[in-house]
């Protein structure tokens, strides 16, 4: 279209001129120049109508939005820009994270970051994105999510998805994630070893140890499959196996970040603090950004080793770069009044276990089993206050665990009741609680210092008769041996083919020798044969006989 709109007084002919976008865009930055803002908003805008297709127009109105405050209609702009116009013009993506920080949406801002640095790691802002994403961590509290590139395979697209979902307590969406990725590429350990982590959290141990057995059939010296291995043995008590383990990664020396960081916290987990202290107080100094979390678990690490001019400065630098974050100042305060709750603090960087309950007590059922779900760190408190809590802890965590009514929570209270120095009364609620979770399953409990069994109608079964016969002889062979063989015992008792061998059985002591011997030597523990058929009143060979009904079944 084209409008007289001036004369030349000289020439005395008609000057045409083309009302096109270049024209308004140059009316635009004379109005700029004057600090015109309005009306250079208006030039901007009939640019972008004269040219809807050139995303240039569309990012100059979006930059003057921007300096003008109106970062929400700025995004809006550039969202169409890089979904609509021109999906190849990345730094959007930065534009983008820059107004979501000033609309103090840091979340939305990370993942904007972490777009653009996937489609552009080497990007004019490239820097200046890294360095805004470490700001936002600092805002956050947290350590800054991985970039993905945007050109990696898709499967590692899709683990990377999967490990976001296991870090914020989505262990059944994680697991299935896993699975398929495994399915198509079962040499990438890293997804093997985050569904042995997703199988752990959800209390499949059994799953869990045969996914890390798994990896090290792959790579033997696997770090992460090791440190996985170490907490598992732990857990389940193959002690000989994990005294093993627990002497090689004390020898470990990690190449990289990621490896030194699993370790550090792996052995801060399992007691191993001067190994812990080392490595954290390393990664702290070699690390270009260390957030918070780094700094609390160097803290936690430099406090159990005595060094507590050292934890109080670690905690000072978690507290400047997460201000809003209660859990340093707690600490801080904590070590000056020589709380003793540090000696049991966790390098996770979260409040202990009792100062979450004296702040939030629990008390609602359906909220409790959804947290569980969501985060792995609850659980972990829980069973932290089981063992290491007072008196009146412990009694609420019982009762949580309760609530939770889940497998690994049943497991929990059932190996508490095997704990010979817990106080009799707690073991009376946590009786209760088992059964109102399980009601038809006998269980065992040490209760005024011997071995005894509660249960319902178990004299007249068979199955809960052999256990009987066991329960005399149990005092001393340990906690993990006694929930080893009652967890082995359910299962295969429970078998029809079990039923009908246990019905024809002349003496039951056969089977009840059989089992512990047989648990015993799975577990590492061997026993002479001879020893536990002279303590049961039978002969050596019918435990043999026995034992082959069992090796149907192996502990894994």
């Amino acid at each position: 279209m084209k409008r007289q709109v001036e004369f030349d007084n000289t020439s005395k002919k008609v000057v045409s001129i083309n009302l096109d976008a270049s024209f308004f865009f140059e009316r635009a930055l004379k109005m700029l120049d004057r600090r015109q803002y309005e009306k250079a908003l208006k030039y901007f805008r009939f640019a972008t109508e004269k040219e809807p297709s050139n995303p240039v127009n569309h990012c100059n109105l979006a930059g003057l939005l921007s300096e003008m405050g109106k970062f929400q209609e700025s995004n809006d702009i550039l969202e169409c820009v890089v979904r609509e116009i021109d999906p190849n013009l990345t730094e959007c993506w930065f534009y983008l994270a820059n107004n979501a920080t000033n609309m103090e949406d840091f979340e939305l801002a990370e993942d904007y970051l972490l777009e653009y640095l996937g489609r552009d790691p080497e990007g004019e802002f490239a820097e200046e994105a890294e360095e805004l994403l470490m700001l936002i961590s600092y805002e956050l509290g947290r350590p800054a999510k991985e970039v993905v590139p945007l050109f990696a395979e898709a499967y590692i697209q899709k683990h990377e998805s999967a490990r976001q979902l296991l870090e914020t307590g989505m262990f059944v969406q994680a697991t299935e994630m896993l699975k398929e990725i495994i399915e198509e590429h079962a040499d990438f350990l890293p997804a093997r070893n985050n569904l042995a982590l997703a199988y752990y959290y959800m209390g499949q141990m059994d799953s869990a140890f045969r996914t890390v057995t798994e990896v090290l059939e792959i790579e033997e010296d696997n770090i992460h499959a090791l440190c996985n291995l170490a907490v598992l043995c732990s857990h389940i008590g193959k002690n000989e196996e994990y005294e093993q383990l627990i002497e090689m990664l004390r020898n470990l020396i990690p190449l990289q970040k990621d490896q030194a960081y699993k370790l550090a916290t792996t052995m801060g987990i399992l007691g191993e603090h001067e190994v812990a202290y080392e490595l954290f107080v390393r990664i702290a100094r070699l690390e270009d950004r260390p957030d918070a979390a780094l700094y609390h678990a160097a803290a936690i690490a430099s406090y159990r080793v005595g060094k507590l001019d050292r934890a109080r400065s670690y905690w000072h630098k978690a507290k400047q770069l997460a201000p809003d974050s209660e859990v340093p100042s707690f600490f801080l305060n904590a070590l000056d009044g020589e709380d003793p709750s540090l000696h049991y603090a966790s390098y996770q960087m979260q409040l202990p276990f009792e100062e979450q309950l004296l702040r939030a007590p629990i008390t609602d059922t359906k909220q409790l089993q959804q947290q569980v779900k969501e985060s792995p760190l609850i659980r972990s408190s829980l069973l932290w206050g089981l063992k290491h809590g007072e008196e009146d802890t412990k009694l609420q965590v019982i009762y949580a665990l309760g609530m939770i009514e889940d497998a690994e929570s049943e497991r929990a209270l059932r190996a508490f009741l095997m704990r010979p120095d817990e106080p009799d009364w707690l073991k009376e609620i946590a009786i209760l609680q088992v059964r109102k979770m399980n009601p038809d399953e006998a269980l065992s409990v040490i209760l005024q210092g011997s071995v005894r069994s509660d249960c319902q109608n178990e004299e007249s079964d068979l199955s809960g008769q052999v256990w009987q016969i066991c329960l005399p002889h149990l005092q001393e062979v340990g906690e993990p041996i006694v929930m080893a063989m009652e967890d082995f015992w359910r299962t295969w008792s429970t078998q029809p083919k079990s039923q009908i061998i246990l019905q024809s059985a002349r003496k039951l002591e056969v089977w009840a020798a059989a089992l512990e011997y047989w648990v015993s030597n799975q577990l590492d523990r061997p026993l002479s044969k001879a020893n536990v058929a002279q303590k049961y009143g039978i002969s050596p060979s019918s435990i043999t006989k026995a034992m082959k009904e069992f090796d149907k079944y192996p502990i894994t």
